[in-house]
């Protein structure tokens, strides 16, 4: 027993030798879990809050001011002004500029006194299902409970024998009116699958040659870093245009989602997307001397936040305002917007151009970063 407790300690000791002599996998298996806290503990909301909303407001009355105010409390929403036209609403809703329009036509405050109900239009970016679901629960149920505050106030007088309420909320969901989720899942997991793909392709090709001493070979040769990188990169950048032409083919014929926007455009923008997905695989190589390193790596830099804070799962408007600014270093954050506008608004570079600039930055920076950062000399 003495013997087997000893071999048992000796077999012990040298695994903590070894986990002590990697502190990167050390740091790695430790940091994965508190990052998923982190992660799933304030990137995951249910809720629906400070959803942009603007206002169209034709009757101009004391009625839709107070009916606006007393909407815009509810921290569902968040006020982003009115507009003057139907046509300046449609092209907020387009630009993202606001998720739901609140529509008041003339003659509203005079229907209300004269005991008539009024109907109070409410327009739904429909892109993402769940919102606008939760969206058109929280307006009804608003509309309903101030229905009661303006009969039991005597704001109006509807015949006691008719079964009316004094507001008559009619939603109107845009660009996917049935609030089909796979017309809002479809083109978001293109996004999901290739910042995960597209991330360990290219630090596997590189940690790979760093594991089989190859890499001395690429470094003493006459190529420059860039030269080096680029050949890295472009075949895995072909590779994966053909896994997201892939995708796309099979969300039509098997999922029923078609593309309402310029095919041209939806390529244009995978290319740039899959820059900076492929330069986020070259930075975990600069970081990560193994294959282990570079997947735990991979999972934690590209899956995860591409999952919960691009906007894929949970809406970036119900999340805590200090978790905010994070999504601003996720390129799917605005891929989505992007391809999901493509596919579902069939609206092109005009409108997304706001999307595709940063994006582009984005991909040109980390490029430009993990070139300065490969070592063009052996350690």
């Amino acid at each position: 027993m003495i013997l087997l407790n000893r071999r048992l300690y000796g077999v012990f000791r040298k695994e903590l030798l070894h986990i002590q002599r990697d502190p990167r996998t050390l740091f790695l298996t430790l940091a994965f879990p508190v990052m998923m806290m982190l992660l799933y503990g304030f990137g995951i909301r249910f809720d629906v809050k400070n959803l942009p909303l603007v206002v169209l407001d034709y009757d101009r009355s004391a009625f839709t001011r107070e009916y606006t105010q007393s909407l815009i409390k509810n921290e569902a929403f968040a006020y982003k002004g009115h507009v003057m036209s139907y046509a300046e609403l449609e092209q907020k809703l387009e630009k993202g500029q606001a998720r739901v329009g609140l529509v008041f036509w003339p003659g509203a405050s005079r229907r209300l006194t004269r005991g008539q109900s009024v109907p109070v239009q409410v327009v739904i970016d429909g892109s993402d299902a769940n919102t606008a679901n939760i969206a058109m629960g929280y307006l009804s149920a608003f509309g309903q409970s101030y229905s009661q505050k303006l009969l039991q106030s005597g704001q109006t007088r509807l015949p006691a024998n008719i079964n009316l309420v004094p507001l008559n909320i009619r939603p109107r969901v845009w660009y996917n009116p049935e609030l089909r989720s796979a017309n809002f899942v479809v083109p978001g997991i293109i996004g999901v699958i290739m910042i995960m793909l597209g991330a360990l392709l290219t630090a596997f090709t590189i940690v790979e040659e760093k594991e089989r001493g190859t890499i001395e070979m690429l470094i003493s040769s006459p190529l420059t870093r860039f030269e080096l990188m680029l050949g890295k990169i472009l075949p895995y950048l072909i590779l994966s245009l053909l896994a997201i032409a892939s995708i796309v083919v099979m969300g039509y014929l098997m999922f029923n989602v078609p593309i309402k926007g310029s095919l041209a455009a939806l390529t244009v923008s995978c290319v740039v997307y899959m820059f900076s997905v492929l330069g986020i695989g070259v930075l975990i190589s600069n970081l990560t001397k193994k294959l282990q390193e570079a997947m735990f790596a991979a999972v934690m830099i590209s899956l995860l936040p591409g999952i919960l804070l691009s906007g894929f799962a949970f809406p970036i408007e119900s999340m805590p305002a200090w978790i905010k600014p994070l999504t601003y270093l996720v390129p799917t954050r605005y891929f989505l917007v992007i391809i999901r506008g493509i596919y579902l608004k069939g609206i092109g570079p005009l409108v997304l151009w706001r999307q595709a600039l940063p994006l582009i930055v984005f991909g040109a920076g980390i490029l430009v970063f993990s070139a300065l950062k490969f070592k063009k000399s052996l350690d």
